[in-house]
């Protein structure tokens, strides 16, 4: 695995962490690059999947080994289908086939909409969570009991965090081309 590899899990890693346990304020819940980050992956690692699937698996990873550390929450009960999520979620990156403000947009709502979705009917089919009845009501209560991280911080800041990621690639690459060619008319 080449150095830049390295040093971009290490920083994704760290990144997904610092934002796992920076203060909340009332009512702020789900401000995270995670979403964002597997979509960047499924999307830039197209042709390398392991390496699509290895990055927000691994900044999650780690940013659970960090939580557990400072207070010992970093791992639950039923905590491994978040990762399968973040797989799923990296497999809607691979969809992104134009890297437009439209399909990213899209992706960036889709991901943490069908994570919010799977992930609290998950909670509500292990009777995790507050233990909803078994029933269409409790089901809908635990969509309820979710909305505060889903809404709006989750959307916002997969949206915000994906305008990062893909808006920095494309400034890099424009300007890397912009180099490219100034230094081939220079000679």
């Amino acid at each position: 695995m080449n150095r830049n590899i390295i040093l971009t899990i290490a920083l994704t890693a760290l990144a997904v962490a610092l934002f796992r346990i920076m203060p909340r304020w009332e009512g702020v819940w789900g401000i995270t690059p995670i979403f964002s980050i597997a979509l960047f992956s499924g999307s830039i690692f197209k042709s390398n999947k392991g390496m699509a699937f290895l990055l927000p698996v691994l900044a999650l990873f780690f940013s659970d080994v960090l939580w557990q550390l400072i207070d010992g929450s970093g791992f639950y009960p039923g905590q491994f289908v978040n990762y399968i999520l973040f797989v799923m979620i990296t497999c809607i990156g691979f969809f992104i086939n134009k890297n437009n403000v439209v399909n990213i947009g899209l992706a960036s709502l889709a991901a943490p909409t069908a994570f919010f979705l799977l992930s609290n009917f998950s909670v509500w089919v292990s009777g995790g969570g507050l233990a909803r009845p078994k029933n269409f009501a409790g089901l809908m209560q635990t969509y309820v009991d979710g909305l505060p991280f889903y809404f709006p911080w989750q959307l916002a800041s997969t949206l915000f965090f994906s305008a990062l990621l893909f808006g920095g690639m494309y400034l890099l690459s424009a300007h890397k081309k912009t180099t490219s060619s100034f230094s081939e008319n220079a000679v």
